[in-house]
């Protein structure tokens, strides 16, 4: 137990020691299927500051396991040291850490769409599948998360960090909704989390063309330090075939959208690549094909990994 907690204190000392700039990822899970150990969850703090908002949660105690050490540690990090939740949408990658250690965890605050909050009232807090942690629906109500809904647009401080969060509506394979957060740190500076959604022209929708228009200044000004955005599959992966998820190549197609929104200019932005999805050598392949296509543009692009911290 102590040599446990003392691990956990040694990692939150050198964190602080080693964050320099605006935020500050931690990526918990990475991948998009298969790995039960290893699915979307990623930390994100600002400005040297103890604690986390934890984008989506598919993956936490293995995650926080590889940080601090397992048992104890890690049960006392994720109690104590995860502040809010943001969850993007409601598939199982991105929501089943946060069901499975709901029971050690203390109350917060989990911020999200009403399409999402509705999923959890109905299908997982719902008294069968899962008791009902949330604060609304299903008698008994525990009442350890609140559901904050982040439908309209508008900013929200998260009282326990110096962050405040917007959301964004995304389309994922048409039918599902998926969402992304523009997080802002007390500096006026920017990290933008997107969840599962694939080009707007496969998607036959107009969602990142709108998302693109409302962070092109702040690309154009660089006040956006980075976005961690998907990209499932590799190039060879038929478009029909994709189900909501991004290739290389529309990808790239999207972020030169972006890039003639803020005028021509994405020098500096770093791209951190997510939920890559199960196939041999595709880590591999979607990260030469991503060095191709984007070999002419000033970016970093960036393949997540568990427990590797990226400092933006």
């Amino acid at each position: 137990m102590v040599k446990t907690i003392a691990k956990l204190f040694f990692f939150l000392g050198t964190f602080i020691v080693i964050q320099a700039q605006d935020f500050t990822i931690v990526p918990l899970g990475v991948r998009g299927g298969l790995q039960e150990g290893n699915m979307s969850s990623y930390l994100i703090t600002a400005n040297r500051e103890k604690g986390y908002l934890c984008l989506d949660a598919g993956t936490l105690y293995t995650g926080a396991s590889k940080l601090v050490g397992k048992g104890d540690a890690a049960a006392f990090f994720i109690k104590n040291e995860i502040k809010a939740y943001y969850i993007s949408h409601p598939h199982f990658d991105h929501i089943a850490g946060l069901v499975i250690n709901s029971p050690i965890d203390k109350k917060k605050k989990i911020y999200t769409t009403s399409y999402v909050i509705k999923s959890f009232k109905k299908d997982i807090f719902n008294g069968v599948t899962w008791a009902n942690f949330g604060n609304e629906g299903a008698e008994p109500v525990l009442s350890k998360y609140e559901y904050v809904n982040t439908d309209g647009g508008q900013w929200f401080d998260l009282s326990d960090l110096s962050l405040s969060i917007k959301s964004f509506s995304l389309s994922h394979d048409g039918i599902g909704k998926s969402s992304g957060v523009l997080i802002k740190n007390k500096k006026e500076n920017y990290f933008l989390y997107l969840g599962d959604t694939g080009a707007d022209k496969i998607e036959h929708s107009t969602e990142l063309k709108s998302l693109w228009e409302n962070v092109s200044a702040l690309v154009k000004n660089k006040q956006l330090k980075g976005i961690a955005i998907e990209c499932s599959f590799d190039d060879h992966q038929p478009e029909n075939l994709l189900f909501g998820h991004f290739t290389p190549n529309l990808l790239y197609g999207e972020l030169s959208n972006l890039e003639r929104l803020s005028g021509g200019d994405l020098n500096g932005l770093k791209i951190i690549i997510t939920h890559i999805k199960p196939k041999k050598d595709i880590v591999k392949t979607i990260k030469k094909e991503l060095k191709e296509k984007f070999k002419h543009k000033n970016v970093e692009i960036i393949i997540a990994k568990q427990g590797k911290y990226i400092n933006l």
